[in-house]
């Protein structure tokens, strides 16, 4: 087995386990797409200077735009950096904390809506509702 048919493995690896969907998600794939296969056409043409640096400049870009929504994203939207569970999660926690003076709720349904899935707690055999 070559070192592309390795590298394609280990990448299909990675995407299928990827659990964090945030707003850089798709710039980051991006980038680690297209940066090796523009810094492998820079070693390729090295022996033409005019499209060695073409290439080279196009393999920064993904990493200048990376770097560039990352900052806009910590100063303007930091909430937008975290998973999209993450931010359900919290919603739904600040929905229920403005609303816990009227509403009384198990505890289980608590824990149910801070943990990773509702199974650890039917787990136990409580009810979840």
């Amino acid at each position: 087995m070559d070192w592309i048919e390795k590298l394609t493995q280990l990448s299909q690896r990675a995407a299928s386990t990827l659990r964090v969907k945030g707003a850089l998600t798709p710039i980051l794939w991006g980038t680690v797409l297209l940066t090796p296969t523009l810094v492998g056409a820079t070693y390729i043409f090295r022996d033409q200077p005019a499209l060695q640096w073409f290439f080279a400049i196009l393999a920064a870009l993904p990493i200048l735009t990376t770097c560039t929504g990352f900052m806009y994203f910590v100063i303007k939207a930091p909430e937008k950096l975290q998973s999209e569970t993450y931010q359900i999660r919290h919603e739904t926690l600040q929905i229920i904390q403005s609303k816990a003076a009227s509403v009384s709720l198990k505890p289980t349904l608590l824990e149910a809506l801070i943990s990773e899935s509702r199974k650890e707690i039917e787990a136990k055999g409580e009810e979840v509702v």
